[in-house]
C-alpha cells in the first residue's frame, strides 16, 4: 500500500490470517521486493511504488484468499465434514501442491518481467 512518500510493507499493509503461517514470510517479500526496487529504479520512489503494488499486491492477496480458505477447513464442525477433510488431507496430496506453490515464488522472477 503506497500513499505519497509512504510505503507500507508487510502486516502494516496487508494482515494475513494464520492458518498458513506465511505473514512473516510476506513481509520479507515486501522488504526484498522494495529494495531491490529502490536499487534498480534509481531511488525514483513514485516508479518504485507503483511496481511495488503491481508485483506485490496479486501475491499477497492470493496467499490472503488462501490462508482464509485454509482458515475454513480448518474450522468445520461438522463432524462428517471433518472426517472427510481430515481423510483428503490424510491420504491426497493438496497441502503439498498448496505448499509448493506458495514457496516456489520467485521475487527476482516476478521483477523481471515487470522491468
Amino acid at each position: 500500500m503506497c500513499s505519497n512518500n509512504i510505503t507500507l510493507l508487510g502486516d502494516a499493509a496487508h494482515p494475513m490470517v494464520p492458518f498458513l503461517g506465511q505473514g512473516g514470510c510476506m513481509a520479507i517479500e515486501d522488504a526484498y521486493t522494495f529494495g531491490v526496487l529502490a536499487g534498480k529504479l534509481k531511488n525514483d520512489f513514485k516508479k518504485i511504488q507503483s511496481v511495488y503494488e503491481k508485483v506485490r499486491l496479486k501475491r499477497n492477496n492470493k496467499i490472503q484468499s488462501t490462508s482464509m480458505m485454509q482458515g475454513k477447513l480448518n474450522h468445520i464442525k461438522n463432524p462428517i465434514g471433518t472426517f472427510i477433510r481430515n481423510l483428503v488431507m490424510k491420504h491426497t496430496s493438496v497441502m503439498s501442491k498448496r505448499t509448493k506453490k506458495i514457496w516456489e515464488y520467485d521475487a527476482n522472477k516476478e521483477l523481471e518481467r515487470l522491468l
